[in-house]
């Protein structure tokens, strides 16, 4: 059940996140970055480790676009 629900949070997270992040919203890559250790749960709860590197690049791209995007908007 645990594996579920953290599976739904994260889904929904990621799919808000893309989706204001197509509005250039620059609060959207600060829900990206809440998102990973959700990401990182169902990584360890389920044994996915092909998604932990993802997961460690996604990590990287939320601060670097919260970084970048300050400068641009």
């Amino acid at each position: 059940m645990l594996v579920l629900v953290l599976s739904l949070l994260t889904s929904l997270g990621t799919t808000i996140f893309m989706y204001f992040n197509g509005s250039r919203k620059r609060w959207s890559w600060l829900l990206s970055l809440a998102c990973q250790p959700l990401w990182l749960a169902v990584i360890f709860l389920t044994e996915a480790w092909g998604l932990l590197p993802l997961n460690i690049v996604m990590t990287v791209l939320a601060i670097r676009g919260w970084v970048k995007w300050k400068e641009i908007l």
